[in-house]
């Protein structure tokens, strides 16, 4: 989890908000979509987008299923995800706004383990250093 695409196509570590782009994009997508063509942008990416990270959230659920705050954030990210699904291109921003919601939980959650991870190799280093002859 952690590399997302933005609705038109770009690679990024986040996604803040819809851009005046990414509007000028789909108002340009919306007016040629083809549901037969498929072109790994727009309306067809941000619902394999939603699907791939639910689908990381399905792999993972069984692990966190005994810790409750970690299980809420799950929850909470996984509603996103299902929202944005819910809608059809037509509302498309409402779509997107909800997988913004939900990277963003990945991305902060993403940060935290870094952190907490940093915060472990440190300790465990200090400790060494402390019992180095």
């Amino acid at each position: 989890m952690g590399d997302f695409e933005t609705i038109q196509g770009l690679h990024v570590d986040s996604i803040e908000e819809i851009t005046s782009g990414d509007r000028e994009f789909m108002k340009r997508y919306c007016r040629t979509y083809d549901s037969d063509s498929k072109t790994g942008k727009g309306w067809d990416l941000l619902q394999e987008e939603i699907e791939k990270v639910d689908g990381d959230f399905e792999y993972i659920e069984p692990f966190t299923k005994n810790y409750d705050s970690l299980q809420s954030w799950v929850d909470e990210t996984k509603e996103y995800l299902n929202t944005a699904s819910s809608y059809s291109m037509e509302n498309w921003e409402k779509a997107y706004q909800g997988y913004i919601k939900a990277t963003s939980n990945v991305k902060k959650m993403n940060d935290t383990i870094l952190m907490v991870l940093k915060k472990l190799r440190l300790n465990r280093f200090d400790k060494a250093v402390e019992t180095f002859p």
